[in-house]
């Protein structure tokens, strides 16, 4: 009778501890990692690729990119700062002095100038140009040593990057032009068989009304979100989004999508679909936390069609991030979030074929590489 009793307590046991080890493995604890100037905070056993840094000087100043590969997709981080001060022998002192004595713009007046330049940030303009032709501005934010700014290199970028410093100073106007090559690397191609729910495969025809309206809302929604506009929320502060690290779509992926709809048990194949992956879908199961990966504003958090549980975070200068298919959203817009900051739970709500987390992140509309952001030494 007693070994009768321990059976039946361990049929009921067992799969409660295979369950509880399931979800141990599923969420290990995440730690800190102070990597150069910028606090980290991810799961255990993952690092950041170590970025990669460009330097160029230009008169009194130095301009400072780094990036985890500079390449397409990447996200890059800008500091210009002034550059230090070389030890002058006492003659070449003497012979800058007397040659400032007899010259219209004395090294006096050209240091004045210099701080008016870092008091009026309004009189900088930095461009980024894209491809040769296309011309964007990268919003600079003043700091303890200078200015700091983020930019993106497109993922569809065929050349190399040219930054553009033009700084203006009352009368006068300087330009200097500065070549960043960029690896153009290929993205991955895949091709699947994904059993996407009947409403996205095949919608029922007396609902198309409805859903035509939902899905013009949300465009209206997400268009007014995007609008937004705030300064520089970064700090030195980034976090991963999750508990674990398992990517199972890298960014920017070309993925055949081969769907089908089932008729009273019958397959019946649709016409495949080419997309391109425009974020990050890492692993997990429903319930599981979402970390926001940088400190901002929430200016979106709603259930969508084929987002399902959305949370779009404003980081200042144009900066997005999205965090997609939820089974539960922590925070409301308006909420302020710092980088680590539990925001929400994985799902598999929306256009899904089950629980994980879609991560995008756009810079100026454009879509780049989140995980590339975490290489980056913000300060």
């Amino acid at each position: 009778m007693y070994l009768i009793r321990m059976k039946r307590k361990l049929f009921f046991i067992a799969p409660l501890l295979f369950l509880s080890s399931l979800l141990v493995a599923q969420s290990p604890p995440r730690h800190t990692l102070r990597i150069g100037p910028t606090v980290m905070h991810a799961p255990k056993g993952w690092r950041p690729a170590t970025a990669q840094r460009r330097e160029f000087d230009f008169g009194e100043h130095r301009l400072i990119v780094f990036s985890r590969s500079f390449s397409r997709g990447d996200l890059c981080y800008v500091e210009i700062v002034r550059r230090p001060a070389s030890k002058a022998s006492p003659k070449s002192e003497e012979q800058t002095a007397e040659k400032d004595a007899h010259t219209e713009n004395p090294r006096s007046e050209r240091a004045s100038q210099t701080e008016k330049i870092g008091e009026a940030v309004d009189l900088i303009e930095h461009h980024l140009y894209y491809k040769g032709s296309i011309q964007r501005q990268v919003h600079l934010h003043a700091f303890s040593d200078g200015w700091q700014g983020l930019f993106l290199i497109p993922p569809d970028q065929n050349g190399d990057t040219y930054l553009t410093w033009t700084q203006k100073v009352k009368a006068d106007t300087r330009k200097d032009v500065f070549h960043l090559p960029v690896h153009l690397k290929s993205f991955p191609e895949s091709k699947s068989v994904l059993p996407f729910a009947k409403e996205f495969v095949d919608p029922d025809k007396s609902k198309a009304a409805v859903l035509a309206k939902r899905l013009e809302e949300e465009r209206a929604m997400k268009g007014r979100a995007f609008s937004h506009r705030s300064a520089w929320a970064f700090t030195n502060e980034l976090s991963h989004p999750r508990d674990m690290h398992y990517i199972t779509s890298p960014f920017y992926a070309s993925r055949l999508n081969q769907r089908y709809k089932d008729e009273g048990g019958k397959r019946t194949y649709l016409p495949p679909v080419r997309s391109i992956h425009r974020g990050l879908d890492f692993r997990g199961v429903t319930g599981a936390p979402i970390f926001a990966i940088a400190p901002g504003t929430v200016v979106l958090a709603h259930d969508m069609h084929f987002e399902g549980g959305f949370t779009l975070v404003d980081h200042g200068n144009g900066i997005f991030t999205g965090y997609m298919h939820q089974h539960r959203i922590h925070v409301k817009v308006g909420d302020t979030v710092k980088a680590g900051q539990l925001i929400g739970d994985v799902g598999a709500t929306g256009m899904v074929t089950g629980a994980h987390l879609h991560l995008a992140i756009w810079v100026q509309g454009i879509p780049g590489d989140p995980l590339s952001l975490l290489s980056l030494p913000l300060r």
